[in-house]
């Protein structure tokens, strides 16, 4: 997960508030928020929807579905989301790794 400082007030609010769920485990409502956040175009919580995704913390594992999170903040210049998204694609191509499976 990350987090920037640069968010307007209620946006660095609301972002907290799914980083304490994450933290808990309540994936499913850090999730919800961020999902919302993810839909205005906030680039953190489109790279952690691609994290969970990818981790299947949850949400079924899948690979295709971080990839869409990780490609739209990508879109917005992060280096860290750029080097994730290609460490995805690599695992994506790489056998030991199955989209369908869960944790």
């Amino acid at each position: 997960m990350i987090s920037i400082k640069n968010k307007s007030s209620a946006t660095d609010r609301s972002f907290k508030k799914a980083v304490i769920f994450y933290k808990k485990q309540e994936y499913k409502k850090a999730m919800t928020i961020w999902l919302q956040l993810a839909k205005d175009n906030e680039l953190d919580a489109q790279f952690n929807l691609g994290v969970m995704y990818f981790k299947g913390e949850g949400v079924i594992r899948n690979y295709e579905e971080a990839a869409k999170w990780y490609r739209k903040a990508a879109l917005q210049g992060r280096k860290i989301i750029k080097q994730k998204n290609k460490e995805l694609k690599s695992a994506l191509k790489s056998s030991r790794f199955n989209p369908k499976s869960t944790k």
